[in-house]
């Protein structure tokens, strides 16, 4: 009997947990202005802040009415106003009408794979990214240009861009040769200044 009550009460306190698990990993969708419908889940134990991430339900990330995605540093839900820290691993993957991202300031983490094979993906804007995982942007053959505005060149994984990569990379004039000695001219050949576009 007391072997039973036991097990109760286990069963009772898992459910209890994946309860709170289910409530800790909240997740909401944001038309953004530029027309795509946004995945976001709320990251558990953080201050406020969420994290982009694929439908794995329909298996589509977004509803694309325009080329162009700018990712914004924060998005409201139900009162709340989040901070969008990460792009989750596979968040884009292969979605194949983007053909530009601009990925703008408060963003700080780009996760494994996750713009993997967007094959007419052109341009890379990024204003505050921090860190770049595993193969986030294998597979974006048709890349030309790539725009960074952080001082300190963000850390890379393994395999972040192809190895065979013509795109032009773009940083701060200030940065420009730190940039050069950093793994990023692995996969770069062309590394210039932003006043060469005008910034």
């Amino acid at each position: 009997m007391k072997h039973l009550y036991c097990k109760s009460i286990l069963f009772v306190l898992a459910l209890t947990i994946m309860s709170c698990g289910v409530k800790a990993q909240q997740s909401f969708y944001m038309a953004e202005h530029t027309g795509q419908s946004i995945h976001y889940t709320i990251i558990p134990k953080k201050n406020h802040e969420v994290k982009i991430v694929k439908d794995f339900l329909s298996n589509m990330n977004y509803i694309l009415l325009r080329n162009e995605v700018r990712l914004t540093p924060k998005v409201e839900y139900k009162g709340e106003v989040y901070q969008v820290t990460t792009i989750d691993k596979k968040a884009f993957e292969e979605v194949s009408s983007l053909k530009e991202i601009v990925i703008t300031s408060g963003i700080t983490t780009i996760d494994k794979e996750a713009f993997k094979n967007c094959k007419k993906l052109k341009k890379i804007t990024m204003y505050g990214v921090e860190s770049i995982a595993d193969k986030a942007f294998t597979g974006c053959e048709s890349l030309n240009s790539v725009v960074l505005f952080t001082l300190i060149p963000p850390t890379m994984g393994k395999e972040v861009f192809d190895k065979d990569c013509k795109a032009t990379l773009y940083v701060p004039d200030k940065a420009l040769q730190e940039y050069k000695n950093s793994p990023w001219a692995d996969y770069f050949t062309s590394i210039y200044g932003t006043s060469k576009l005008g910034y």
